[in-house]
């Protein structure tokens, strides 16, 4: 078997790329992801009684695809974690829970988790009381759909948006977002820097070898 491997300047502006993504990922946590994520924060947040927003004594509590479909608002109450535990999947916008109703109707739904509301002594336990929702009277994509009957969904023509705008995700995930796009920047752009610098100066070998022409193969 054939071992190959990487020559002496592309380890050495690897260990430069390294040390300076990992220096301006300390900085970055030390200095700009706290007040970067209470900004983000803020702009997510939803309000209460909104879409995706928590559910307060006034929002309509609904029962069954009836109910939702004679309001515009509601919320659903489902036991302790049912509404993550009764199955769902991931799609390209996220992911989608199935949400068992006290109907025994068993419909997909969109969830802010920030807005979800326990009102056990624990979250497995009790009532929980989800987000402010409507119903949207569109079909689930097919793939998707096709994922969620394996959990024997009820209806794939419709579906329960309680995220509305989105909602903020956890600061743990929006600091790791954060430094993976610095880590790969940075450490990019030093390796480049580097090796630019080090091929100019004669201390490393170039990427790249071009040919200079003779000028009499120009003259004809």
């Amino acid at each position: 078997m054939r071992v190959r491997y990487l020559r002496f300047d592309i380890w050495v502006c690897l260990l430069f790329a390294f040390l300076a993504a990992t220096g301006a990922q300390w900085l970055l946590n030390r200095f700009v992801v706290d007040s970067a994520y209470e900004s983000y924060y803020e702009e997510k947040t939803i309000a209460d009684g909104e879409i995706g927003g928590k559910a307060g004594e006034g929002i309509f509590r609904a029962e069954s695809v009836e109910d939702m479909q004679s309001h515009d608002l509601f919320t659903i109450i489902v036991d302790g974690m049912s509404y993550y535990n009764d199955g769902g999947a991931f799609s390209g916008d996220g992911y989608w829970n199935i949400v068992p109703m006290p109907s025994g109707e068993r419909i997909a739904a969109r969830l802010n988790n920030e807005s979800i509301q326990h009102m056990g002594e624990s979250i497995y336990q009790g009532e929980t009381i989800l987000p402010v929702g409507q119903l949207v009277e569109e079909p689930l994509d097919e793939t998707l759909a096709e994922t969620l009957q394996r959990f024997q969904i009820t209806r794939t023509d419709l579906y329960i948006d309680m995220r509305g705008e989105g909602g903020p995700v956890t600061k743990q995930s929006f600091e790791e977002n954060a430094n993976i796009a610095v880590q790969m920047i940075i450490g990019i752009a030093v390796f480049a820097a580097v090796h630019t610098f080090g091929s100019k100066t004669g201390i490393f070998p170039a990427f790249f070898h071009f040919r200079k022409k003779d000028n009499d193969e120009f003259e004809r």
